[in-house]
């Protein structure tokens, strides 16, 4: 007798894919298990149930359903730098204005090949000299952006954290290249976690991805996303993976004069704030040590849980430090007036403390990249806001 039957006997008619939710809670606390993972061998020696699909939902492909491949798109030295010195933006081919005639490249890629596409670092020829940059400034001792720190494309966790994120994977039972929504383990999850949520329209996200077809985000915010992840036997084109792609646009690193630029997709994913995973602890010490130095990047997910619909209570508070080893994502800039939205997606785990952080354009109707960094106001005068949006509150924190 399965252990599905057997509850069934003693506690009646069990709720629908029992197993999935007892999955997702182990994953939430960080409980490493394994029965929920393909080929487990009970170490009792109990064999499976003849009704596989009792425990395995797998369902066939839809009649009528295409499996349509989506396009493809195009060591630290000195932590001291400010974080505001330089900003991130778009490639100018996302942008409609003449060709930049007098700019010089500081660097091609200052991810120097870890990314998919190059991250140049520029700045305009006739404004260089105000900044005291020149085409010898390396040499002559003139920190770099990109020296500051070490590029990194995945998070870094501290070995004493002792996070196995992985072995909590939740994999859904899709047994094709791309994932249907109306079959998805996540999608089930998430409209169990989340019965009223909706998309950016306001229709109701129930049977359906956080994604469009294109790759773009469309659930509402405030909602976390459920990617599919290594233990899903979908492939890269599946419509639920997004985030864990990287970066996709080509992006530079500039200081420059502001230029007017045309809008992108709403809804497109820009990057991910990576860096070291710390715990409350750690993340204390680091801020008073970089309060004194002037600099900091870190990033509080407790500050976005807050405000995260159906987030759990009471769950360890990790941080994100970029300030040491990082991406592309420490140079974008605080605005009260964004044009950057923060989501919260989980991937490896269903702890939402451990979740990713993705940037996507709500609407990007100018050159510099912006999203809201929402320190907690402390008391005192704080720190003052210089983002220059009409609705600027004045302070950062």
């Amino acid at each position: 007798m399965s252990l599905h039957s057997a509850l069934e006997v003693k506690y009646g008619l069990l709720p629908e894919n029992l197993y999935l939710r007892a999955a997702k809670l182990c994953s939430e606390l960080n409980v490493q298990i394994e029965w929920h993972q393909e080929g487990f061998i009970c170490p009792q020696g109990c064999k499976p149930p003849k009704k596989q699909h009792i425990l395995d939902p797998l369902e066939p492909l839809l009649d009528g359903y295409l499996e349509i491949q989506s396009p493809t798109m195009d060591p630290p030295s000195d932590a001291s730098s400010e974080a505001d010195e330089y900003y991130c933006v778009l490639d100018s081919k996302h942008f409609n204005w003449k060709p930049k005639q007098d700019v010089v490249v500081l660097c091609a890629d200052v991810s120097f090949g870890r990314e998919k596409v190059p991250i140049s670092c520029v700045v305009d020829n006739d404004i260089k000299d105000s900044f005291g940059i020149h085409s010898d400034a390396i040499q002559h001792g003139i920190s770099m952006p990109w020296q500051c720190f070490t590029y990194v494309t995945e998070r870094l966790t501290e070995p004493s954290l002792d996070l196995e994120t992985k072995n909590s994977q939740l994999g859904c039972g899709c047994s094709h290249a791309r994932c249907h929504p109306e079959k998805c383990d996540h999608v089930y999850l998430f409209d169990n976690d989340y019965e009223s949520a909706e998309d950016i329209h306001g229709q109701s996200m129930r049977g359906r991805f956080a994604y469009d077809e294109s790759g773009r985000i469309i659930l509402e915010e405030g909602y976390m996303v459920y990617e599919c992840n290594s233990s899903c036997k979908c492939n890269a084109y599946c419509q639920n993976r997004v985030l864990q792609k990287g970066v996709q646009l080509k992006l530079e690193i500039f200081r420059t004069e502001r230029r007017a630029g045309e809008t992108i997709s709403r809804g497109t994913f820009v990057c991910e704030y990576i860096g070291e995973i710390l715990n409350d602890d750690e993340t204390i010490k680091r801020r008073e040590r970089y309060g004194n130095e002037g600099c900091s990047y870190l990033y509080e997910i407790e500050a976005y849980i807050d405000g995260s619909k159906g987030a759990s209570e009471g769950a360890v508070s990790y941080a994100i430090d970029a300030t040491y080893y990082g991406n592309v994502s420490r140079f974008i800039n605080h605005s009260c007036s964004p044009n950057l939205v923060n989501y919260l997606v989980l991937v490896e785990n269903m702890d939402c403390q451990l979740a990713h952080i993705g940037f996507y354009a709500s609407h990007l109707y100018r050159e510099e990249l912006a999203y809201d960094y929402r320190y907690k106001l402390r008391p005192g005068d704080g720190h003052p806001c210089h983002c220059g949006a009409p609705n600027c509150r004045g302070r950062l924190f």
